[in-house]
């Protein structure tokens, strides 16, 4: 059903709701709520209009009737037609499925984003495929993989074959990750895809213990001067030391003029202290419009808060001084 879903969603979608919602009914002359195999398949044919071949209306009809009854919900039927191509793609749970991802997005698009919940089974395969499918006309780009724990099987290998499908003329990208097994080569496969046209940039990492300051500081470098939108979650990453503050720091200031949205969180670790904090914050650009910095579990005071104030045309700026 999800490998022949992107055709026929393609084609049933040039039909407007009344016409589907009738030809339903005509074929449900008793109020039932429940179609005929049969008829199901009639009503692929002439929703499709000859762009699905007999066999793949077949095989389209075949998936629905999951039970083998001979018989389908009516509200399944319309819930199915009536899903838009991302929502389609967000249920893929193999890489075979994947592999239609390219038929499956509109062509021109500059917008997408993807949610794979559990996709336990996506393989360093199906990450080639789902960088091929990826336009090149993006300009924002969001994917999120919600892996179930400890069951992801995608490799660094995997991961730099998605990081190389990224079109480089982007504007926005967020990655999410979470309950990965990624190693701190997983960040430096990013950092060399790191795309330079990005103004927005987030990067969720989530129930990740493996990166290291070394990982994150390669990441850190390839950051673009054009940013001006800056999110890093790496909650529950306990290795993060002032090194990775340090190195965030030394960004701002040398390339980092730009920001004026930065949110770093990460509420495992206690080796950050205040110098680090204090140094981080003494790097924010003075025209910052908001600003998110969330260490709950550090051997910090836990003053920063009252370091800010709200200064000219609301920009938030660091009065702290040093630590």
């Amino acid at each position: 059903l999800r490998t022949l879903g992107g055709h026929a969603m393609a084609a049933v979608a040039h039909n407007s709701a009344e016409r589907l919602l009738n030809l339903l009914n005509k074929y449900d002359p008793d109020g039932s709520g429940v179609l005929a195999a049969d008829d199901l398949v009639l009503i692929l044919k002439k929703c499709s209009k000859g762009t699905l071949t007999d066999n793949q209306i077949q095989a389209l009809a075949e998936a629905m009737d999951q039970r083998k009854e001979g018989q389908v919900a009516m509200s399944q039927v319309a819930g199915w037609m009536f899903k838009n191509f991302e929502e389609r793609i967000d249920e893929m749970k193999t890489d075979a499925e994947l592999q239609t991802v390219g038929s499956s997005i509109p062509t021109g698009l500059s917008r997408l984003s993807l949610c794979f919940h559990c996709p336990d089974q996506f393989t360093d395969q199906g990450m080639g495929f789902l960088a091929a499918g990826l336009p090149s006309t993006l300009r924002e780009l969001a994917l999120a993989f919600q892996f179930s724990w400890t069951e992801c099987k995608i490799s660094t290998a995997g991961l730099e074959q998605l990081f190389s499908g990224i079109p480089k003329g982007i504007k926005l990208l967020e990655l999410s990750f979470k309950n990965d097994e990624f190693t701190d080569e997983a960040l430096i496969k990013l950092a060399a895809a790191m795309p330079q046209s990005l103004t927005s940039l987030r990067l969720i990492f989530k129930d990740n213990a493996d990166f290291t300051d070394a990982g994150f500081g390669k990441l850190i470098g390839s950051f673009p001067k054009s940013l001006e939108e800056v999110l890093l979650n790496f909650d529950s990453n306990p290795n993060f030391s002032d090194a990775s503050l340090d190195t965030l720091a030394s960004w701002l200031r040398s390339s980092g003029g730009n920001v004026t949205h930065f949110y770093v969180i990460n509420n495992n670790t206690s080796k950050y202290t205040d110098v680090g904090l204090h140094n981080l914050c003494k790097a924010l650009p003075k025209w910052l419009r908001a600003i998110k910095l969330e260490f709950n579990s550090s051997s910090h005071s836990g003053d920063l808060e009252s370091k800010f104030k709200l200064g000219p045309d609301d920009t938030v700026q660091f009065v702290g001084g040093s630590s």
